[in-house]
Parts: structure tokens; sequence; C-alpha cells
């Protein structure tokens, strides 16, 4: 069995299946498998997983040939893995060659610490605009870590390195309990950080692609709402689950409201589009 697994969710990639797959082939860390979750593509993209695999024994291809929810897909490769370690990698996103090395070593170092994370990188490849989000240096008490981490997590952190025996029951509540693609990625972050149970380190980066889709219509506004109220339930669950003292939990739900303005959707358009439509 390989310390880590990477689990790559597949479905109609192939214009950037083979450099996302060459990206993790050329990893400086070699104790590790890809796990292809190939989603009844049809364009090729099994074809190209179908070549790692033969010249490559890190890489495994679970083939299925009925199409589900892309969030389905992810649970899939989370649950035909069985490696200490787990990461999801999306096809069309990128990292430093040094990835998987890098954050390995962090768990390894850090018991504590149920997920590693790194510097995040966006590429936006409609106008080719890089941005880069390093991540903060932890400092001081449990409580002031909390902080640093809820004001700074990027929603690429959930493409960081987990233990798995930590991530499989935290995603688990998230699709039981929280039931959209949209926000998903900072529902299952979200005890990590209140734990706080994060190693975080700017020693390698990992990029993620934007801007694929134009004119993309959004959800209605009454689910969008839903959405939103949703996410605050979810997190204040999960806060109520915490072992941590009465003054952090308030401290953690008065903020609740601002933390979905940041990463769910603002308010200030949810109530625009309340009286405008």
């Amino acid at each position: 069995m390989p310390k880590v697994t990477i689990g790559m969710p597949v479905y109609n990639g192939a214009h950037l299946l083979r450099e996302g797959l060459a990206c993790l082939q050329r990893q400086t860390y070699d104790d590790f498998e890809v796990l292809i979750c190939e989603n009844g593509s049809k364009d090729g993209s099994r074809a190209i997983a179908q070549e790692f695999v033969a010249n490559d024994r890190r890489f495994r291809l679970a083939p299925f040939d009925e199409t589900i929810p892309a969030w389905d897909n992810f649970e899939r490769c989370l649950t035909l893995s069985d490696s200490p370690y787990f990461a999801w990698r999306a096809y069309d996103d990128y990292s430093a060659d040094n990835f998987i090395e890098v954050l390995a070593k962090g768990l390894d170092a850090h018991p504590h610490a149920q997920l590693a994370a790194c510097e995040a990188r966006t590429l936006n490849v409609t106008s080719g605009k890089e941005r880069v989000f390093r991540v903060p240096i932890l400092s001081g008490n449990a409580a002031t870590a909390r902080r640093q981490l809820l004001g700074a997590v990027r929603a690429q952190w959930f493409y960081g390195l987990y233990r798995r025996e930590a991530v499989v029951p935290v995603f688990r509540q998230s699709q039981e309990e929280f039931h959209y693609l949209w926000a998903n990625d900072h529902a299952v972050l979200y005890p990590f950080l209140i734990a706080p149970q994060v190693y975080l380190t700017n020693e390698t980066w990992f990029l993620q692609r934007t801007g694929f889709v134009r004119g993309q219509k959004s959800a209605p506004p009454a689910q969008e709402r839903q959405i939103f109220r949703d996410y605050v339930k979810f997190c204040a669950r999960r806060i109520d689950e915490a072992t941590l003292p009465r003054s952090e939990r308030w401290a953690l739900k008065a903020r609740l409201l601002a933390d979905a303005h940041n990463h769910v959707y603002r308010m200030t358009r949810l109530l625009r589009r309340a009286v405008i439509g």
C-alpha cells in the first residue's frame, strides 16, 4: 500500500488531463499512487489515463461507464483509496514538483495536523492573470492560530494532503448535511480550521486554473439563500461538536455570517437579488 493516494476525478478532461497527470508523474516523492476515477467521459480521457497506467506503476484507473454527479465522483476517489494520506487533484490543476514530498513530510513531523496545505496560486485562463496567496506562519496559542486560519483560508487548501482517517467522516458529513457542490470545499475545510489541525507551508505551491466558463447561469435567488443558510448551519454544528471553551464557541459563531459572506455568497448580493430578483 502506498503512503499517499492522489484521487483524481475526471469527466471530459482530455484537453488538460495529460498535463495534469504528467505533473504528478514528476513528483519528487515516490511512495504514492494516482487513482483516476474516470466518470464516463466521451472525449478520450480514459485512453489518456490508460497510457499513464500502462507506463507507470503509480497510476491506477477506476473506469466507470455511468456518469454520476461531480461531487459524488470526488467521494468515489476517497472511498476507493486506502492509503494513510489522501489528496484530491482536479485534472486541470497543477503543482510544484515537490508538492507531495513537502506536505507528506509536514504531516509526518506534525502529528496534531490532519491537513497540510501550502501557498495557493490561481491562473485565469482567459486573461492570463496569475495571483499568489502565501500562507501565514501560525503563531501564538490555539485561539490565535484559529483566527489566522479562518482569515487566510483559500478554497485551494481543499486540495491539500489529509490524513485519510480524519477527512472521511468530515466529507461524509458534508455529503449528508450540505448537499451542494458550491462552497462544499470550504465546508470540508471548516472543521480542520477551528480545531485547529492544519499544517501550513510556503515551501511548495498548488495552482488552480480558473475562468473556463463564461456566461454560466447562477443558482436561482431562493437557492442561493438556502445554500448560504445551510452552510452556516453546517459550520455551527461543527462548532458545537468541537472541544472548545464556551467563549471560543461563541466567538466562532459570531463570525459565521462573515465567513459565509466570504466563502459562499456576498450578503450584499443576496439582499440585492432578494429585492430585485
